[in-house]
């Protein structure tokens, strides 16, 4: 079943029942401008760009609109005093400012730069939108060179902030065919009204849809998609069949057997005047509109779409049959906006308003299919919300004109006061429901500080898990994790970060950038030969959403170079401090902040200082027998605690190591760890008392070699200072002992739990 726009006005009422769903929100308020259409025929301004509580533009239908920077901007429409002139409404200030009104014919001069003199002219039923930067586009539209409905494809840019029109490229003439495929011009959309333009999140200007005329035969609809790359100022023809003219009321597109199936090989009937939306997933949907000029006959459609714009693919979501309380029905012209709850709502000619959720349309306020009433304003006090209040029945090309709080109706074509249908020329604002922001909890799942792999290079893992806690998406988290700049020496593997899910399963097509490693120690550069294309030491992870119950894991190794270890005196190198902040925004693209967090046990994976001593060596006598003897390391005097050159340094927990090299004929006295022994000092109230420890372990040197043995003495914890001396028994089984081939050296490290012959040790040099 399809009907006519005028049909639809005249249908007798079939339903009374109102429904009505009572928010704390979801209320409308009247702004300014005018409530009795038929007298609003004119602009009223005092001078440009000035404030003025009285200032109204005339009542008009399909103007283009956009908003920026607090500012709701519309340009032209159908009216009595529109169709060229340029207005914008400060959303804080509550005032209407006219901005210029530039003639009646289109100038086109100064292609592709902006100019004072070039401007699009009277237009109405245009694609347009208002990108980041705040430039209003504008592509095609209706400007009657035929005497009626007649497309144009010239594409626009006006700058809001210099109050100056480019002219982008396009035909200067009316019906232009436009090209695709010729293989010697540049494709370019056909020309066109009642289409509908947008941009997407990387800045690129979208159209769809649309009517084309040529001045003889009744208004052809279009299906084509198309995509205008603003940096190479290239248009591509996405989907649909492109520049092709479809009869009016006639079947077109491609359409699956069932409801719910996707294809790049589908997509919908040709038209003019949807409803649309984009969604925070890149999404574009598509529901109803005209299957040909509504002012010819063009039939209403009824059925709901969703394209993937990444993956080119059509999914067909409802099939609607007539209008009810549990379905729009045939529809034409809705306003369109996307929710805070990041889903498609819209408000019906009836002033119905609908949601999509969970694959259906669902009413949130509901009035009778054909029902058409004049507004309702409380007190006729403007600038209140009230449950009662209510705009006009009327369509209305005015979309997406959302802040995070509020969406705002203005122009169409309905019932004011006066209850006689005419252009319309009220602004309405809608207050939105405020949703609760995101509840992300993030934590440090791991932080192993474990090393591993061969010196001088060894890794550690570190893992973020990030859990919505709350009851909406987060979106375009963006999460940088970042070194120390003490971090000097470490750097995270591109190759080596990994993003999960809940159950740990791979996330693919996570985007990442990052902060290339700089070596900031030319001594050093050797040792720490990182691979800048590969090795970073800042890197951001942008995950698209985060629903809510979901878990997100990122995890990242971190590689830690330990420096030139043939430099006697570094020390200080691969602090393990790291940390990771977040940035991130909720369905109604508001943004939130996560202040940088720090692991909590950020310390030095091996943060040393070498310290070396010669060892007094004894006089023995020559004997035929094992001479037993003991070496003394260390400078103070002992059993004195008050002595200050005791051996290493004040710092809680660190250790000692001592390297002998010993000839072949001299071993430790009796062979095992009582053999050798460190005195510390410990606090007692305002004395120290003296204290000694074996050591811990035995092993061979870093040369593995069977005739030079390390020895490893740790130390208790709360210890005043780590060493005074090392006592070390020998004994040599023949003599005399050579001991020139008697080396001793003793390394201390900051570090309690990771000091091992592997790792971190500079290689003895006497």
């Amino acid at each position: 079943m399809f009907f006519t726009k005028n049909n639809y006005l005249k249908i007798a009422i079939l339903f009374f029942l109102t429904y009505t769903k009572v928010f704390s929100q979801n209320q409308w308020e009247f702004l300014r401008g005018y409530l009795n259409y038929s007298q609003a025929t004119n602009n009223y301004y005092t001078s440009p760009h000035t404030i003025n509580p009285l200032n109204k533009p005339s009542s008009r239908e399909h103007c283009g609109s956009g908003i920026y920077n607090n500012k709701i901007w519309i340009y032209g429409g159908e009216g009595n005093d529109s169709g060229f002139d340029m207005w914008y409404y400060d959303i804080k200030a509550k005032d209407w400012v006219f901005v210029a009104n530039k003639g009646y014919n289109a100038v086109y001069a100064d292609l592709g730069i902006e100019s004072q003199t070039s401007h699009p002219g009277h237009r109405s039923r245009m694609a347009s939108s208002i990108d980041k930067n705040g430039n209003f586009y504008i592509f095609g539209g209706d400007t009657k060179d035929l005497g009626f409905h007649t497309g144009r494809n010239d594409l626009w840019k006006y700058n809001t902030n210099t109050d100056k029109w480019t002219w982008l490229g396009g035909s200067n003439t009316h019906s232009s065919a436009g090209s695709y495929n010729s293989g010697t011009e540049p494709d370019w959309p056909r020309a066109r009204y009642r289409t509908r333009g947008w941009f997407d999140a990387d800045g690129n200007y979208w159209i769809f849809g649309g009517l084309y005329y040529d001045g003889v035969n009744s208004p052809y609809p279009l299906n084509d998609m198309w995509k205008f790359d603003v940096s190479s100022n290239i248009w591509t023809c996405e989907t649909g069949d492109c520049n092709t003219l479809h009869q009016p009321n006639t079947p077109s597109g491609v359409y699956p057997n069932n409801v719910g199936e996707t294809s790049t090989a589908y997509s919908p009937r040709a038209r003019g005047d949807f409803g649309y939306w984009l969604d925070n997933d890149a999404n574009f949907w598509l529901y109803a509109g005209f299957n040909g000029e509504v002012h010819a006959g063009g039939q209403l459609l009824w059925d709901t779409w969703m394209y993937n714009t990444k993956t080119h693919e059509w999914t067909l979501k409802t099939l609607e049959g007539a209008p009810s309380n549990t379905s729009p029905g045939w529809q034409g012209e809705p306003m369109c906006w996307l929710g805070n709850d990041g889903l498609p709502w819209m408000k019906l000619v009836n002033r119905s308003i609908w949601k999509f959720n969970n694959n259906h349309w669902e009413n949130q306020r509901f009035e009778a299919a054909d029902t058409w009433a004049p507004p309702i304003l409380v007190n006729n006090e403007p600038f209140v919300a009230n449950s009662e209040n209510q705009p006009g029945s009327h369509y209305t090309t005015f979309n997406h004109i959302k802040t995070d709080s509020a969406v705002y109706l203005f122009n169409g074509y309905g019932l004011g006061f006066d209850n006689n249908p005419n252009f319309t020329g009220a602004l309405w604002q809608y207050n939105l429901e405020v949703l609760p922001p995101p509840n992300l909890q993030f934590t440090i799942a791991k932080d192993d500080f474990v090393p591993s792999g061969a010196s001088p290079y060894t890794s550690s893992t570190r893992e973020i898990s990030i859990e919505n806690l709350g009851t909406v998406t987060a979106r375009n988290v963006e999460v940088t994790i970042g070194l120390s700049p003490q971090n000097n020496y470490s750097a995270m593997n591109l190759n080596n970060i990994v993003i999960s899910d809940n159950n740990n399963l791979p996330i693919p097509n996570i985007s990442t950038t990052s902060s290339p490693y700089t070596n900031p120690d030319a001594l050093n550069s050797a040792a720490c030969n990182y691979d800048p294309t590969i090795y970073k030491s800042t890197i951001k992870v942008l995950i698209p959403k985060i629903e809510a119950g979901k878990t997100i894991k990122i995890s990242s190794l971190v590689e830690h170079c330990m420096a030139n270890f043939d430099l006697p005196t570094n020390y200080h190198y691969s602090w393990n401090y790291w940390g990771f902040s977040a940035n991130y925004k909720d369905d109604a693209g508001r943004s939130y902040t996560k202040t940088p967090q720090y692991n909590n046990a950020a310390k030095t994976l091996d943060s040393y200082k070498w310290s070396e001593y010669k060892a007094p060596m004894p006089t023995l006598s020559n004997s035929t027998s094992s001479q037993a003897f003991t070496i003394e390391l260390g400078s103070g005097v002992v059993g004195n605690p008050s002595n200050n050159q005791d051996i290493g340094i004040n710092f809680t927990n660190a250790q000692a190591r001592l390297d002998l090299t010993l000839p072949q004929n001299v071993f430790l006295e009796n062979g095992n760890l009582m053999d050798i022994v460190g005195e510390y000092a410990v606090s007692s109230g305002t004395s120290l008392q003296l204290f000694n420890v074996n050591a811990s372990s035995i092993d061979f040197g870093l040369t593995k070699s069977n005739n030079t043995q390390s020895y490893i003495i740790r130390f208790p914890a709360s210890h005043y200072l780590p060493i005074r001396r090392i006592r070390v028994k020998l004994r040599a089984k023949s003599t005399p002992v050579d001991f020139a081939n008697i080396k001793a050296e003793i390394r201390t490290t900051f570090n309690n739990n990771y000091a091992d012959f592997d790792y971190g040790w500079k290689p003895g040099s006497k």
